[in-house]
């Protein structure tokens, strides 16, 4: 799917590589609050790292890619959210994602990861979805 309308604030769309420079300047303003959990920070240095990923996710035939959506607040885009080692034959997958530091605290990921399980399960018909999380240090 290309598009996902979640509510009147907040959309999802496939990623798409004319906006590797909008996700790179996200992933460089947050440098410090993402690399604590995301070990492709640290290797992501130029707006081209980005491209290179999104051109590998892209690459990759339809049938076979894992869906990565860019996560939009407001028109204005804010993180990354997807499927990861999705297992076609054993019906599971995990979801990942990532969201700058500002947007915390007003349920985008909480919707978004709720909209990609229902998606799974009704669409894809997977039976196992899995997340891995990390607690916020206080």
């Amino acid at each position: 799917m290309e598009y996902i309308q979640i509510d009147d604030k907040l959309h999802l769309e496939r990623i798409n590589i004319n906006n590797s420079e909008i996700i790179f300047s996200a992933i460089n303003n947050n440098r410090q609050f993402l690399k604590k959990w995301l070990p492709f920070v640290d290797f992501t240095l130029t707006p081209d790292d980005t491209k290179s990923f999104i051109e590998s996710v892209l690459e990759i035939p339809a049938t076979q890619r894992n869906e990565v959506y860019e996560i939009w607040f407001y028109y204005q885009f804010v993180g990354l959210i997807g499927f990861k080692e999705t297992d076609k034959i054993n019906l599971k997958t995990e979801i990942g994602y990532w969201i700058v530091e500002k947007m915390q605290g007003k349920g985008i990921v909480t919707k978004s990861v709720s909209t990609l399980i229902n998606y799974a399960f009704k669409k894809l018909k997977l039976n196992r979805i899995q997340i891995k999380v990390a607690k916020k240090q206080y």
